[in-house]
C-alpha cells in the first residue's frame, strides 16, 4: 500500500516539476495536481478500509463453519415442494442433499462443502439442478432414505414428479464430486 502511494506521489511530483517548468500559469496547475493527489489519497484510504473489512469478515467466518450458499454456489432451497414446483417450471431435476446439522463429530456440512469444492462442480449444480438441503431427520429424507444408513451426507436425484432417479454419498473428495455430478447430467 505504502509503495503504491509513494510511487504515485513521486510520479505526481515529477509531473509537477515538468508542468511548472513549461506552463506560465503554474499556480493553477499545482493546485490541480494537489487536488489529484488528495483524491488518490482518499481512494487509497477507501481501498484500505475495504481490505480491513474483508480481513475482519474472514476472521469472523472460520473455515470449519458450513455455509450452504457457499458450498452450493447459491443458497439451496429448504422446502422440497417448492423445489419440485421449480423443477417442473424450469425443466430441471431436484438434487435433494441431506445431512445431520448437529453432527459435530463428522461435520457433515464440511463433507458437503468438500464434495462441491471445485468451481466447475458448483457451476454444473447451479445450471442443471434445483438444489434443496434438508436435515437427514426430515420426513421427506426419511421417505427416500428408507432403511439406508444416513450417517454420512447423501443426495437423492429426483424427477420433477418426486420420483427418485439415483442416490449416493456426498462424502467424497472434490474430484470425485465433480465426476459424480457429471455422471448425473444425462440421467432422466
Amino acid at each position: 500500500m505504502k509503495l503504491l502511494r509513494n510511487t504515485t506521489l513521486l510520479a505526481l511530483l515529477f509531473l509537477t516539476s515538468k508542468v511548472c517548468a513549461q506552463q506560465p500559469d503554474q499556480q493553477k496547475r499545482i493546485a490541480e495536481l494537489e487536488r489529484r493527489v488528495s483524491a488518490l489519497e482518499e481512494s487509497n484510504k477507501q481501498f484500505q478500509d475495504v481490505i480491513l473489512a474483508l480481513t475482519q469478515r474472514r476472521q469472523q467466518t472460520p473455515s470449519n463453519v458450513f455455509v450452504p450458499a457457499a458450498a452450493f454456489g447459491a443458497p439451496p432451497l429448504t422446502d422440497l415442494e417448492t423445489a419440485l414446483a421449480a423443477a417442473k417450471t424450469q425443466q430441471k431435476r431436484v438434487l435433494l442433499a441431506s445431512f445431520d446439522p448437529k453432527d459435530d463429530f463428522n461435520n457433515q456440512g464440511l463433507q458437503i462443502r468438500y464434495f462441491t469444492d471445485l468451481k466447475e462442480t458448483k457451476k454444473l449444480l447451479q445450471e442443471n439442478f434445483i438444489i434443496v438441503l434438508l436435515s437427514r431427520d426430515h420426513v421427506h429424507v426419511q421417505k427416500y432414505a428408507g432403511t439406508m444408513n444416513t450417517e454420512r451426507p447423501h443426495f437423492f436425484l429426483l424427477r420433477p414428479d418426486g420420483s427418485i432417479i439415483v442416490h449416493d454419498s456426498l462424502s467424497q473428495n472434490p474430484e470425485e464430486g465433480l465426476r459424480i455430478v457429471k455422471s448425473l447430467l444425462p440421467l432422466q
